[in-house]
């Protein structure tokens, strides 16, 4: 299993209830506990996710979505669909829609894999991953 936990500014933890719940719900036994500093996701893989937009906005108005008229549009369905995560207080469990900006390296890795294949089997469209730089001529 693995959490996130957020120390901020005022010292505080975010998502450790959580956490606690969780070791505390463990049986009797050893446990390994890694801690590490999450890296967050590149300049590089931002400017993926915003290179990639106005296909998606096109693929998406002809895949019937009249109303997704703008890169924020299809950002917004992209981040719906790929970058949700769950707050939990140990009881209940809420799911929320997390910005790109708040995304690991790794964690976008994997997402950006999602992506090309939702684009490629649900918009048809070819999406080149984030690793492979494309040059647009104007």
């Amino acid at each position: 299993m693995e959490f996130i936990i957020e120390k901020q500014e005022n010292k505080l933890w975010r998502n450790i209830k959580a956490y606690k719940q969780y070791i505390n719900d463990l049986p009797q036994g050893r446990y390994k506990v890694v801690v590490t500093q999450v890296d967050q996701r590149s300049l590089q893989q931002n400017s993926w996710i915003h290179a990639i937009l106005p296909d998606l906005v096109l693929a998406l108005r002809d895949a019937g979505y009249s109303e997704v008229k703008t890169t924020e549009d299809a950002k917004d369905i992209v981040k719906t669909l790929f970058f949700k995560k769950e707050i939990t207080n140990g009881t209940e469990t809420i799911e929320v829609i997390q910005g790109t900006s708040k995304t690991s390296k790794l964690d976008f890795t994997t997402k950006a894999g999602e992506i090309i294949r939702w684009a490629s089997e649900y918009l048809g469209i070819d999406v080149a991953p984030p690793s492979e730089q494309t040059e647009i001529f104007k």
